[in-house]
């Protein structure tokens, strides 16, 4: 549970930086600030997704509140305006807690009251409930006014006259579409009367936008107001929805409890802690349904939609670790769908998910994706009927030459990508120009193709194909002697970031770490440790790994400005959570029970001994653990500058920071990774 006092929440320029996020399991999500004051486009009580897990739009944007006690109205709700916060009802705002839902308490005298949001799993609704607390010593009624925006989540709305004002109301449900080509909202409430004109509210500012460099102002609309009297037993509530016909707020409150109760239930790895349990709550955020009944990963709230490499690299952590092996198979039956002559798609279209083949090594993550999914499940079966011949496609494919420029060089090294064809998850551009410019052979690739091929000859083995398995080995064997002769920079002890035939990249980057971390490494334990010690010493910091060296030219410690700025320093030094899972599992694999002496000695751990590895790691993550109630409430955010003091940037809720934390944590840390199978081949 993430509690704040008032003392924090009547002060707007704290609480503002502060943000909660409600899913459905859709795509679809409500998501706000703790003060309910909006300050980015993508803020919205109710944000459908109209072709699951893409459309999104906002419906509901926010509502408008007062409450009236002992002849006096009192506002609740808090806006940005030009110049100004109104209304001020940030000042009776005396606490906020996430228990799981987002929960708002309101002290004014003795009267005490909180509210109430969630999302309904499986249905693009939102509730809001207000209950009493402590009732007081007078009669205590609510106003509500909903402001609507009816837009894309990535637009915004102005004023227009084009607009239907008209909508059907009866007892209970009040039915808007204010324009033909978005979907109906219905809103469900047990309020006592309806009035009020219809009227915009103008010139609402949003600053995260005007800090991105992008359009900051929107206009809502609001068709009328509702009128409630809260009683200790009797509270009122609010449901926005795109369904007809739901169940009580209440009861659907119930539903969503025990629901969420269950999802800590299915992981299997003994008593949780308050970090891993956030971790797992977070992690069902990002497993989606779509619309033809398979499962997809969102890779980030609230702007991003499935993609494919960061699907196959969250994987394991939010759906092996929490024990949801079916929503695993599904995803990997779902992706082998989209297999196109050995390549598997980077990411979709938002507007009519068309599939894009952008990437050099989504194929590869997904060949890892399926071991992780053995080592938890022993489902070989799956593999033999299902995937094994799209993995052997996507080795056939690679081998001989596929899109892209991706194909195999005569010393067995996966070649891909061009000047200005970037093929890899660095893959910024400013001005139709690559920021991180990263092609040929290209060292995560490399590593991944190794890893595959071995992986390739364990299946080969364990489904009885010794002759490939034999094919397999010998492949990777050539991969991985020339992965040594081309990319280990002798003098300095690392791994060269890429290579062409003219040109060795030696800047310090963080992707030499996978060849560390991955089930089949190709270096030797030496040259592991050596990689390891090259990127703690470089680019840990306390909130993953730094991108570039800040020693390297071109180094931008922040992300900040406007779209060119922030491309521009993506990859060239900003910090990525998701790295500090390969990390642990690197760090574990070289070290094993105790880190050298003094290793951790510069981030303040005090132990005059080599420490026990769990308590080192566990200290390690320290920082994570209270950054998850920092930004995005329980969640942790895409990226960190690369500069002190770290500021959280980019989606407040990201797929595989959380995915790969909760990972690292319960295999390297915990030490509870699953059972090594006896038809693997040791690594």
């Amino acid at each position: 549970m993430i509690t704040f006092d008032s003392e924090l929440c009547q002060n707007p320029c704290l609480v503002l930086q502060k943000e909660w996020l409600e899913t459905n399991g859709l795509g679809g999500y409500a998501y706000s600030t703790i003060l309910g004051t909006n300050t980015r486009r993508y803020h919205g009580l109710l944000v459908a997704a109209t072709r699951p897990p893409m459309g999104r739009v906002v419906l509901l944007s926010k509502v408008e509140e007062w409450l009236s006690y002992k002849g006096k109205e009192y506002p609740l709700s808090t806006n940005v305006y030009p110049g100004a916060y109104h209304p001020q009802g940030y000042k009776y705002l005396s606490g906020f807690r996430l228990d799981p839902f987002p929960i708002f308490i309101y002290q004014i005298e003795d009267l005490s009251i909180e509210k109430l949001v969630f999302m309904v799993y499986g249905d693009n609704t939102t509730a809001i409930l207000y209950r009493l607390i402590s009732p007081g010593t007078g009669g205590t009624r609510i106003r509500i006014r909903p402001m609507l925006a009816f837009r894309d989540h990535h637009s915004l709305t102005k004023e227009s006259d084009n607009i239907n004002k008209e909508y059907p109301y009866k007892e209970g449900v009040m039915e808007f579409e204010p324009y033909p080509d978005l979907p109906k909202m219905y809103i469900y409430h047990n309020a006592e009367k309806r009035e009020g004109e219809f009227f915009w509210y103008r010139s609402l500012e949003y600053p995260e936008e005007a800090s991105r460099g992008l359009p900051f102002q929107e206009d809502l609309f609001s068709p009328c107001e509702l009128h409630f009297t809260l009683t200790k037993n009797s509270p009122c509530y609010l449901v926005a929805s795109t369904s007809k016909n739901l169940p009580k707020a209440e009861a659907l409150m119930k539903r969503e409890l025990i629901r969420r109760q269950d999802l800590k239930k299915r992981c299997r790895w003994g008593p949780l802690d308050e970090f891993s349990q956030g971790l797992v709550v977070a992690s069902d955020s990002f497993v989606v349904s779509k619309s033809e009944g398979m499962k997809d990963i969102i890779a980030g709230y609230p702007w991003f939609g499935p993609w494919g490499r960061d699907t196959m690299i969250a994987l394991p952590g939010l759906t092996l670790v929490t024990g949801r092996y079916q929503d695993a198979r599904d995803i990997l039956l779902s992706y082998a769908r989209y297999l196109n002559k050995g390549l598997l798609p980077n990411y979709f279209s938002e507007y009519d998910g068309t599939p894009f083949y952008t990437s050099a090594d989504t194929s590869l993550w997904y060949i890892y994706a399926t071991y992780k999914y053995l080592e938890y499940t022993d489902d070989l079966k799956t593999i033999r009927r299902y995937l094994f011949d799209s993995l052997k496609e996507i080795i056939e494919q690679y081998t001989k030459g596929t899109a892209n420029n991706i194909h195999v060089d005569i010393d067995g090294l996966i070649v891909a990508g061009g000047p200005n064809l970037q093929l890899t998850w660095m893959d910024a551009q400013v001005g139709g120009k690559a920021v991180t410019p990263r092609y040929g052979k290209i060292v995560e690739v490399n590593a991944l193709w190794y890893n595959a091929l071995r992986i390739m000859e364990a299946l080969a083995k364990a489904l009885g194909l010794k002759q490939e398995a034999d094919s397999y080995l010998q492949q990777a064997n050539k991969v991985r002697e020339s992965f040594n002769t081309l990319f280990w920079k002798v003098d300095e002890k690392y791994l060269y970031d890429y290579v062409t035939e003219n040109f060795k990249e030696d800047a310090i980057r963080p992707n030499q770490v996978l060849a560390v971390s991955l089930p089949y490494s190709p270096l030797s334990r030496e040259r592991q440790s050596a990689v390891v010690v090259k990127v703690w010493a470089h680019l840990l910091t306390p909130y993953g790994l730094k991108t570039l060296s800040p020693r390297e030219e071109g180094y931008k410690g922040h992300y900040t400005g406007g779209p060119a700025s922030r491309d521009s320093a993506y990859h060239q030094g900003t910090v990525w959570p998701w790295l500090m899972g390969p990390f642990i599992t690197a760090y574990v694999r070289v070290y094993g029970e105790a880190s050298p002496k003094g290793f951790f000695a510069s981030w303040g751990y005090k132990s005059e001994s080599q420490a026990e590895l769990t308590e080192e790691l566990r200290y390690l993550l320290k920082h994570l653990a209270i950054h998850t109630k920092e930004a995005g409430l329980g969640f942790i955010s895409e990226i960190f500058d690369g500069n002190t003091p770290y500021a959280p940037r980019g989606c407040i809720a990201q797929a595989w920071s959380v995915a790969e934390i909760l990972r690292a944590y319960v295999e390297d840390i915990l030490d509870i990774a699953p059972r090594k199978k006896r038809w693997l081949v040791p690594p």
